[in-house]
């Protein structure tokens, strides 16, 4: 009996390429290592086995350091260069057509896996699963799906959209903004990734402000058109959440966290001042605390925990700890593991 292989899409990672090509990364090594090139990325018409691209999307993640490099991927996605969002969207008239239309074109895009859409009357539940035996969760792939998933949802329902009424279900933890979803709102499960929201959001018409003709939004990504009236629901546990998520990177500015709550720097510090204190101060709050919880709580080097916060020059970093705690990194850990 013939094996089916399961194939993907490859203009399927195009949202990688675009994402590693704006962080500087160098893509042509990272595709040459797969076997592929950027010409071959723009080809509409070739598949290629599943596990090639869970390969190069855990590579991505692992070339860059970043983590989180398949949920940035998703957020940063032009519209038009997925057409699994891009004909979905298009003329559907509400919520359920539209996400019909994701669960019958996907076939279109992949033999991996296979989406569904159901409803108890109460939850309703679009969920994808692999037609094959993975022989380790392919993480990436799993947080880019949830996040244009979860995305495609907010951005359907508009206005009626409560994230604390959604759940998204992934075999894998990912870490989506918490303005976006909270975290409490993400549960690990064996499943590939589904998402749960209030079964009567199907019945949402698709003609409120989000919408329009498709060529009002193919030319923009899935990020910007969450970025709506970001100010008025701006909170200080939102600011921190969002600090702590760009936390590795090393590029906490003002200018870089303003761009990604959608508002404007002054915006920002006018809110801090407002709220008490400083983005410097906050940012050195988390910083203090996290520095501390990690010496205290693993075996991570001090390099690693400056890293991790951000910190390119471990000097910086033992200067900075020593003048929260009053003690270098190293004598603070013996001191707490006593």
């Amino acid at each position: 009996m013939a094996v089916r292989l399961p194939l993907v899409r490859l203009a399927s990672i195009k949202p990688f390429v675009d994402c590693l090509i704006k962080q500087g990364s160098d893509i042509d090594e990272i595709l040459a290592q797969s076997g592929w090139t950027r010409d071959m990325v723009e080809v509409s018409d070739m598949f290629v086995p599943a596990p090639s691209i869970y390969e190069f999307t855990e590579l991505a993640a692992q070339k860059t350091g970043d983590p989180n490099i398949g949920v940035k991927a998703a957020l940063a996605m032009n519209i038009k260069s997925w057409l699994l969002l891009s004909n979905s969207l298009k003329n559907s008239s509400s919520v359920a057509e539209c996400l019909n239309k994701v669960v019958h074109n996907a076939r279109m895009e992949a033999t991996s896996v296979v989406y569904s859409l159901s409803s108890d009357g109460e939850k309703a539940n679009l969920s994808v699963r692999r037609t094959f035996q993975v022989a380790q969760e392919p993480v990436q792939v799993n947080a880019f799906g949830a996040t244009y998933l979860l995305l495609l949802l907010k951005m359907a329902v508009g206005s009626k959209f409560k994230a604390e009424s959604v759940t998204v279900v992934t075999a894998s933890p990912i870490n989506i903004p918490e303005h976006i979803l909270p975290r409490s709102c993400v549960v690990i499960s064996d499943h590939a990734y589904s998402i749960r929201f209030p079964a009567d959001w199907l019945f949402i018409g698709m003609d409120h402000p989000h919408f329009g003709s498709m060529s009002n939004i193919e030319n923009t990504s899935l990020d910007n058109l969450l970025r709506v009236n970001q100010l008025s629901v701006l909170t200080l546990p939102r600011v921190k959440a969002t600090i702590e998520y760009e936390l590795e990177n090393g590029k906490l500015t003002v200018e870089r966290i303003s761009k990604i709550l959608g508002i404007k720097p002054h915006q920002l510090r006018a809110y801090m001042r407002s709220q008490g204190t400083t983005f410097a101060n906050v940012l050195q709050e988390i910083r203090r605390a996290k520095s501390c919880a990690s010496l205290h709580h693993t075996n991570h080097s001090v390099a690693n925990i400056a890293s991790s916060l951000g910190y390119t020059d471990v000097g910086n970093f033992s200067r900075s700890f020593k003048r929260w705690t009053g003690k270098p990194p190293l004598q603070y850990r013996k001191q707490v593991n006593k």
